[in-house]
């Protein structure tokens, strides 16, 4: 009959078992984050925020200047010169393309800029933080129109602005989800070909 040793069991015991379940429950976020990434990350969303806000308060005369080259240089493709109302048509589509880039980076970048600081946060916290801040971003800068001479408050516009932002933080998540699992997949280093103290091969 075989004799089990009491000091061979301790070992095995004490042995770190890798779950892959248990590593799948941590946070979405990719391991050996480089220190310098959270910080660079909340700065280009400073800057997108701060773009945002500058365009969101013009008045309708600066963004009309500011939208009017834009314009000519998409009617200057065109074979016929377009109408009045169709320079209008474009300057609108124009500028719909230019909020629905800018609230896309802004919750792509805020999205990730949450999840690298926020590492040990449940990851519906997360998402749901992201989303109360894109929302108060998008109200926001809607509602402020009401004093601006030439511009208009619109809720739709507000929450077209506040969609294409979940639409970026979906995005992100979804990626950071992909590169957790391939890195999750793998088992970790330190307890690749090592054997326990006292135990033989």
């Amino acid at each position: 009959t075989p004799i089990k040793s009491s000091a061979a069991s301790d070992v095995y015991k004490r042995q770190p078992i890798y779950n892959k379940e248990d590593n799948m429950n941590q946070p979405q976020v990719p391991s050996y984050t480089p220190k310098w990434l959270p910080p660079t990350m909340w700065a280009i969303f400073t800057i997108i925020l701060l773009v945002t806000l500058t365009l969101s308060f013009q008045t309708g005369t600066a963004t009309k200047a500011l939208e009017k080259p834009l314009v000519y240089q998409v009617t200057n493709t065109m074979t016929t010169l377009p109408s009045e109302e169709a320079i209008l048509t474009i300057t609108y589509y124009i500028r719909q393309i230019g909020r629905a880039l800018l609230f896309f980076l802004l919750g792509l970048t805020g999205s990730w800029s949450i999840h690298l600081t926020f590492r040990k946060t449940a990851d519906r916290n997360r998402f749901l933080g992201t989303a109360l801040m894109l929302f108060i971003i998008s109200y926001f800068t809607e509602k402020m129109k009401i004093f601006i001479p030439g511009r208009h408050y619109s809720f739709l516009e507000c929450l077209e602005s506040f969609l294409f932002g979940i639409l970026g933080c979906i995005c992100i998540t979804f990626l950071l989800h992909h590169m957790h699992r391939i890195d999750g997949s793998r088992p970790p280093e330190n307890n690749i070909n090592k054997t326990a103290p006292g135990s033989t091969k």
